[in-house]
């Protein structure tokens, strides 16, 4: 079941921001992409 939106509601991200600097250095001039995952809990560190 999809619930709409609740106002107020608090989202939290798990991007790792220094991770994610180094991964947009090393890809650019570059047509791939890239994501990098924790296994233990699915969230995403970088993309």
């Amino acid at each position: 079941m999809i619930q709409g939106l609740v106002p107020g509601g608090n989202i939290q991200t798990t991007i790792d921001l220094e991770l994610q600097m180094h991964c947009e250095k090393l890809m650019v001039g570059k047509k791939e992409g890239n994501l990098v995952g924790e296994p233990l809990n699915g969230g995403i560190l970088a993309q």
